[in-house]
This record gives C-alpha cells, sequence and structure tokens, in this order.
C-alpha cells in the first residue's frame, strides 16, 4: 500500500527548513542543522520496538532509511537526514510526517510532561494511519 517517494533530494534552504520545522513540533533540528530528531519514551520496550516495526515499514517503502535507536529499554530517538545530499531534504520532511502518523503509545509520566505529544500518533488506529502516510508522496 505504499509507494516509493520520487522527490527531490536537493538540499532545502535554511528558511525553508526553519518553516517546514515549525509545523512539526515533535521534531526540532540537530546541532549541526543536518538533521532532524524526535525522541520520546514508550511505555515500555515492546511498544517501543512496535513503533519502529511501522517506522521500518514506512522507510523501506519510501527508499528512504532514518537512525533509529532505543536506549533504556524504551528511549526512542528517531534521526533523518538524507546522507548522500548532506543534510535536509523534502524527502525528510515527507518521511517525518509518516513517521509522525504511526500510533506510538506512548509512557504516562513521559506524555505529562509532554502534553502536545498526544495528538497524531497517539492512539491512531492503523488503517487510518496508512491512508495518510500513502497519500503523502502520491
Amino acid at each position: 500500500f505504499f509507494r516509493r517517494c520520487a522527490m527531490s533530494k536537493t538540499l532545502l534552504p535554511s528558511k525553508e527548513v526553519q518553516q517546514r520545522l515549525a509545523k512539526m513540533p515533535r521534531w526540532h533540528l540537530s546541532q549541526t542543522g543536518l538533521e532532524i530528531i524526535r525522541t520520546f519514551d514508550a511505555k515500555g520496550f515492546v511498544a517501543a520496538v512496535a513503533f519502529l516495526q511501522g517506522v521500518a515499514s514506512v522507510a523501506e517503502a519510501m527508499g528512504h532509511h532514518p537512525d533509529v535507536h532505543i536506549t533504556g529499554y524504551k528511549h526512542v530517538r528517531i534521526v533523518v537526514s538524507t546522507h548522500e545530499a548532506g543534510g535536509l531534504t523534502a524527502l525528510d520532511f515527507a518521511l517525518a510526517a509518516k513517521i509522525d502518523a504511526l500510533p506510538v503509545e506512548y509512557d504516562p509520566a513521559w506524555l505529562r510532561g509532554h502534553p502536545s505529544a498526544q495528538g497524531a500518533g497517539a492512539g491512531t488506529n492503523a488503517s487510518q494511519s496508512r491512508g495518510g502516510i500513502s497519500r503523502i508522496c502520491g
């Protein structure tokens, strides 16, 4: 149900990166300005792995693969960049948007400190997510 994105791998100007990030509150720019990063605490190890399985499916379908990390059994960190372009492209933001559409089972204590995370991606059912994901590239 996914289609590979045929988006440009041209670096985005800094101003456009900032404009796109402003619409994606779960993500922040790395210190180098070459990557966007999303971090959160999942409810537990199984919830973290389940989320990353969704990330893997989306990334494989797009042919664009983020760096993914689980530390401390539930701390999730996703780093997105177009390595061959040496920074951020439209493809990175398309992938981030698809990742944001995936369901997440957040750690309740973490969620209390990050109430804005409770929107899309929190309790979204998988069929709704798939529909939104496939439309981003096509």
